[in-house]
């Protein structure tokens, strides 16, 4: 399915702002594109702010960015009180893996996601191609400045003729018309 021209035009300008990559595991990113999950949670601050686009690197198998998130609000939560009472956040955790990750820390940073774009899965041999120095983040991590835009990459690649090469006929044809 081709999208229209608004629906590119989103993917252009979502994908052109994303500043930030974020590791997300695959899922918690089915959960995000579900709308079962509307936040993403990290035991540390991951300097993203408010209306920041993110790139989200789905991480192995997938290994690609697929995913562009507005994020809306970036909120500091005791862990007891956010899973006692999640107020909006639908955080996507079951309580094994909610132990594991969050009760041992003092604070957790919530990420509400305001928007999701889906992109064509760009995968880490392209990112690798495409971004000097590109390895798979570990936490959140600022795209860098030498690194271009994906936007570029939604656009189609442009059509070239096929190059004019001379032929050399290794047999002689004959073109006459055969005698009657």
């Amino acid at each position: 399915m081709t999208p229209d021209l608004h629906q590119l035009a989103d993917l252009r300008s979502a994908a052109a702002a994303a500043g930030w990559i974020l590791p997300i595991q695959p899922r918690y990113v089915d959960l995000i594109r579900s709308g079962e999950k509307n936040c993403e949670l990290r035991t540390y601050d991951t300097q993203i702010r408010p209306d920041s686009w993110v790139l989200a690197y789905t991480s192995q198998p997938s290994s690609a960015i697929d995913l562009a998130l507005l994020i809306g609000a970036v909120e500091q939560h005791a862990p007891d009180r956010l899973w006692r009472d999640p107020g909006p956040h639908r955080l996507g955790v079951s309580p094994e893996a909610w132990q594991r990750a969050f009760t041992s820390v003092p604070v957790v940073w919530v990420h509400t996601i305001a928007s999701v774009v889906e992109l064509a899965p760009i995968g880490r041999a392209e990112l690798t191609d495409r971004w000097p120095g590109w390895r798979p983040p570990q936490r959140a991590t600022r795209r860098r400045q030498d690194w271009p835009s994906p936007a570029a990459w939604l656009e189609p690649a442009p059509t070239r003729p096929a190059p004019i090469r001379p032929v050399q006929l290794l047999l002689p044809i004959d073109f006459s018309t055969p005698a009657d």
